[in-house]
């Protein structure tokens, strides 16, 4: 399990890099023990992030770091995604709003990947879990 301290260093330490990949911490032991996955490198590709910016323009690139951190790290809620492996991560941010970042978390692969980060209302959030 790890300790506040512990997450907290893995949010203050991503720092993301808008012209190429980011590796960001390994995911917080507990989350990935309630997943029954094993622990990998998280990646964001910057494909990933150049699409994230047309189809979440709503998210500002100086809020990628924080959003990131807390949906991963701060203490997640999570629910499965629309496709077989895929995570949602969220975290709530203030009053309204959630931090969600959406992660395919597949065995064959080297690192579990990033496909979506946005900023997500209590409603649209309840929405989502319906769907899944």
């Amino acid at each position: 399990m790890n300790t506040k301290e512990e997450k907290q260093n893995k949010i203050d330490s991503i720092n993301i890099d808008f012209e190429h990949d980011n590796i960001l911490p390994e995911l917080n032991q507990e989350d990935l023990d309630e997943l029954g996955k094993k622990s990998k490198p998280v990646l964001l590709k910057k494909i990933i992030i150049n699409r994230n910016i047309l189809r979440h323009p709503e998210v500002d690139k100086n809020e990628y770091n924080y959003l990131l951190g807390q949906a991963l790290y701060n203490n997640p809620s999570y629910f499965p995604g629309l496709k077989n492996n895929y995570f949602n991560f969220v975290t709530k941010i203030n009053d309204k709003d959630n931090s969600l970042v959406l992660i395919e978390m597949s065995e064959t692969k080297n690192n579990f990947e990033i496909v979506h980060l946005m900023k997500i209302n209590d409603n649209n959030l309840k929405r989502m879990k319906k769907r899944s």
